[in-house]
């Protein structure tokens, strides 16, 4: 992920939605596009994921907040 230029900081959440794993990027850009990451992860990795855009300083926020916030949560139960 920041290979991109654009990320600033993220955090990945795996759920299972309906049978399906589902990719859940939250993620902090300079351009405020989720389009290039959604390209990236199809070109790179075959999967589409749904994007969430953060506001800058959110995720740092979370991760101040607790000893060691996990960047990568499996949510699948």
């Amino acid at each position: 992920m920041f290979r991109d230029a654009a990320v600033v900081d993220f955090r990945a959440e795996v759920t299972n939605q309906g049978g399906n794993d589902v990719l859940h990027l939250h993620v902090e850009t300079r351009t405020g596009a989720a389009q290039p990451i959604v390209d990236m992860m199809r070109k790179h990795f075959q999967i589409t994921p749904e994007v969430t855009l953060l506001s800058r300083g959110t995720i740092a926020k979370e991760f101040e907040a607790n000893v060691k916030a996990p960047r990568f949560v499996d949510k699948r139960g």
